[in-house]
């Protein structure tokens, strides 16, 4: 066989072989039960993430009632301020729509259309809300750090009795800020508010059944 026919063959194969490219899945059901509760548990969570960014961002009032795939129906709720809150006001609402139309009505101004919310504070907030989480971060990797450097004890756990004045002021400032920190991610948790619960929660079912009668 010649070059010219080897190089053809080569040239043959490489314009036979041919990638499909990136393929689109296809959204259906999942058919494996562990995938689907899998899924089910991460996609909950993303969604109630999303919906606590928006909330941050945008001040908006957000309700998410989600039942889990399976025979007992769990429901999981987000809620902002709080689920109690926002089933009510929709509650209220839908049976009152007149009033509900007026108070539309007073968010719109002259020209017909709503105004935006001044968002200088909530956005100062979140600088706020991921700076601390950066501060905490790196905290959690000093002290892992000084952990692993004291034989798997804790910076905070280490005996003070050997220690001078300026490294117990070192060591109370370093306790002050330890503090902070925690009270800072406890504070962004609150106002995350993602609730995983069942019906057990206050006044939940009694706000649930006066929902779904409403459909």
């Amino acid at each position: 066989m010649t070059d010219d026919g080897k190089d053809g063959n080569k040239e043959g194969a490489a314009s036979g072989k041919r990638t499909k490219g990136r393929q689109r899945i296809e959204i259906k059901q999942l058919e494996k039960k562990s995938n689907l509760h899998v899924t089910f548990s991460k996609r909950r969570k993303g969604l109630f993430q999303k919906a606590s960014e928006l909330c941050l961002l945008s001040g908006a009032k957000i309700g998410i009632i989600v039942l889990s795939p399976t025979p007992r129906q769990k429901p999981f709720c987000f809620g902002h301020p709080n689920i109690d809150k926002i089933l009510d006001q929709y509650v209220s609402e839908t049976q009152n729509p007149t009033d509900a139309a007026a108070v539309d009505d007073d968010d719109h101004d002259q020209d017909g259309e709503t105004p935006i919310a001044d968002l200088s504070g909530l956005e100062e907030i979140d600088k706020k809300f991921e700076g601390s989480v950066e501060m905490l971060e790196m905290e959690k990797k000093r002290g892992k750090d000084q952990m692993e450097n004291n034989g798997g004890t804790f910076w905070w756990e280490e005996d003070i009795e050997g220690m001078g004045l300026e490294e117990l002021e070192m060591y109370v400032n370093a306790l002050e800020k330890l503090k902070k920190n925690v009270i800072v991610r406890a504070n962004a948790l609150t106002m995350a508010n993602v609730m995983e619960t069942s019906s057990a929660l206050p006044g939940f079912a009694q706000n649930l059944s006066g929902f779904r009668g409403l459909q």
